[in-house]
């Protein structure tokens, strides 16, 4: 999870055929989420008992002697707390590319038989780089795949074998 998930990338792409993956990619980050918040909210139980600890030594003019417990559970309280919040929001990336696709199967037409997908990132962040042309040319296939080859070097093995 966290920023560099593919559901929050801007680069990630999906269509139909992913609908049950995605579903089950939501729960599974529903879960998460929520065991992260739990674990952050059993925490911060502990934490106050010790903080209320604190008060009735520094009161009673007692050393306190858990400080470095006190910073432990401090830490381990942000870090579920950064882990949730990451989780909610691969949660909410997912939930709205979910949102999308069912969108697009609501509003096909019965004759639309045309592969439909959904992208994370605007038009103008992703069409630059994309080409979605469909044609039935061969040449412009291969026009794409050198092009491909050129920011790609792995691609240019496999050009090599291509007639």
């Amino acid at each position: 999870h966290g920023i560099e998930n593919c559901v929050r990338c801007r680069w990630f792409i999906t269509d139909i055929k992913y609908i049950h993956s995605l579903t089950a990619h939501f729960n599974n980050l529903s879960y998460h989420a929520s065991e992260s918040a739990k674990i952050a909210a059993e925490l911060e139980a502990e934490q106050a008992e010790l903080l209320d600890e604190e008060y009735f030594c520094e009161v009673n003019n007692e050393p306190f002697k858990k400080y470095e417990y006190l910073h432990q559970i401090d830490r381990r309280i942000e870090k579920q707390k950064i882990d949730a919040d990451e989780y909610c929001k691969d949660l909410v990336a997912c939930f709205q590319t979910i949102r999308k696709l069912i969108k697009i199967e609501e509003q096909r037409l019965p004759e639309d038989t045309a592969d439909k997908v959904v992208a994370m990132g605007s038009h103008a962040e992703i069409s630059p780089f994309f080409s979605f042309l469909d044609t039935d040319s061969e040449f412009r296939q291969l026009i794409q795949l050198c092009d491909d080859a050129e920011v790609y070097a792995d691609l240019r093995d496999d050009l090599r074998k291509t007639p």
